[in-house]
């Protein structure tokens, strides 16, 4: 048995299927972009830190902090002993790597962490392990040449002066909405009016 599909019926499909639209992007808000942090905000090059950074499907607020392991750390140890706070990243090297890249891209080609009279470095230190050979991951020396590079693994007390180190506080989520408290979108609102009098108006036309 064959249905005929009139121009009226396929009008209130079209507005069913707007409708349906609306209903399912009402709710999707655009994700947060992260912001880079200024020392002096009227020079947007030289940068301290990064709000809302994503590294593998996490919120970060990245710090970069000069001194040594130790310092920036509060380890009074050494680096296998780590008898203060725990590097994010700490034996995670696949993390390290992400995270490194992520800091590389946000900072783009013009901002620096370092300058000097003769130098500006956006290079900066990603520690993953205590091992001498690789233990680091570092944005490579030049400004404009920007790519994850491994490196050694210092001494927990030495202290670069020109590289900082990366440090990472998970963002926290913001709690999840009420729906009892949402305010239905005014797109919503007149798609599910425009609806309604198609399909009573066919209702009308039908009966008469």
């Amino acid at each position: 048995m064959c249905t005929k599909i009139t121009g009226r019926t396929k009008t209130l499909l079209a507005a069913a299927a707007a409708t349906s639209a609306v209903l399912l992007f009402s709710g999707v808000s655009s994700a947060q972009a992260f912001t880079l942090l200024y020392e002096d905000p009227s020079d947007t090059q030289k940068v301290t830190g990064i709000e809302d950074l994503t590294i593998d499907g996490t919120e970060y607020d990245v710090s970069f902090e000069f001194g040594s392991f130790n310092d920036v750390f509060g380890n009074i140890g050494d680096l296998t002993e780590l008898e203060g706070k725990t590097p994010e990243f700490w034996g995670d090297l696949s993390g390290a790597g992400n995270a490194t890249q992520a800091i590389i891209n946000a900072l783009g080609e013009d901002s620096y962490l370092y300058s000097d009279d003769t130098d500006l470095s956006d290079s900066f230190l990603v520690y993953h392990s205590d091992d001498l050979t690789g233990g680091v991951y570092r944005d490579h020396y030049s400004l404009k040449e920007d790519f994850v590079w491994p490196w050694f693994s210092p001494s927990p007390v030495y202290n670069s002066k020109i590289w900082p180190i990366a440090t990472f506080n998970v963002v926290d989520p913001p709690p999840p909405p009420d729906s009892s408290d949402r305010v239905p979108e005014p797109s919503l609102i007149l798609g599910l009016i425009g609806l309604g009098g198609l399909m009573l108006g066919d209702q009308r036309k039908t009966r008469g």
